[in-house]
């Protein structure tokens, strides 16, 4: 049977995830996937590291969820080109679903990765996700990208619409009549830390809900001064790796609050 895999990754989260609901949309069983990159893994100098402590818990949590709606969700080390490529052949993929990333590395590697799916007549389709408006989508008057955050912003707020805030309905469609279940000897384990050759270490990270209201109004004035207890959001960590928790939950919550929320996002 055909399926498709939604990759995983800067966006361990189910909901308000614009590739896996267009995966979930796709008429095709979908199984995810997280790859625990070689390429980045093997350059960490520290074998007890927090980061990874924080997305391996994550990408745990993903897995029990996929699996409680009654799915399977695989996690596989090494370098994504040829992981991709073994899965590929080892099952009837018809397309990877996965969001865009734009740092350099990411760009590289999604270019090694969509030539490798093309060779093997697997489509490759990306999402725009952890941000509002990416690349070339907002330019000054000129038609020129703008050198100054005062231009940026104003283009920003002037083309912000009510409608791209709106959460993308992959919690939604996140069912079991959406996923395809592997036999355990096909999903194989997942990797633990101990295999990934690393220890736990942890460090307290706030949840990814939406900052208090008292938070958001006094942001402009606060955000700047670290000894405050409540100057700041303190999402950076789920900004990172949930970039709707903040932007995507805004509506519904007063015209004020949200009006204060998307020009701090902005």
């Amino acid at each position: 049977m055909k399926i498709c895999l939604f990759w995983h990754r800067r966006d361990l989260r189910i909901h308000d995830n614009a590739g896996l609901a267009a995966a979930l949309a796709s008429g095709l069983p979908v199984v995810p996937l997280f790859i625990y990159d070689q390429d980045i893994l093997d350059h960490l100098p520290n074998k007890a590291d927090a980061r990874l402590t924080y997305i391996f818990d994550e990408v745990e949590r993903l897995a029990a969820a996929t699996e409680a709606a009654g799915g399977t969700f695989l996690a596989r080390y090494g370098k994504p080109v040829e992981v991709l490529e073994k899965l590929v052949q080892e099952f009837e993929v018809a397309a990877v679903h996965t969001n865009e990333d734009y740092e350099p590395y990411a760009t590289q590697r999604d270019a090694e990765v969509g030539t490798m799916l093309q060779k093997h007549g697997v489509k490759f389709l990306l999402y725009k996700d952890q941000v509002v408006f990416a690349k070339s989508e907002i330019l000054t008057k000129a038609g020129t990208v703008p050198k100054v955050f005062g231009a940026y912003h104003k283009a920003y707020l002037a083309k912000l619409t009510d409608e791209m805030l709106l959460p993308y309905g992959s919690a939604e469609a996140f069912t079991k009549a959406h996923f395809q279940q592997l036999e355990p000897a096909q999903a194989g384990p997942r990797p633990t830390l101990a295999s990934l050759g690393f220890e736990r270490l942890e460090q307290y990270v706030p949840t990814a809900d939406l900052p208090a209201e008292a938070v958001v109004r006094t942001y402009d004035s606060t955000r700047n001064i670290p000894a405050l207890q409540n100057g700041s959001t303190r999402i950076s960590v789920q900004a990172l790796w949930h970039p709707q928790c903040a932007a995507g939950d805004a509506p519904g919550q007063g015209p004020e609050l949200e009006a204060a929320l998307r020009n701090h996002v902005a």
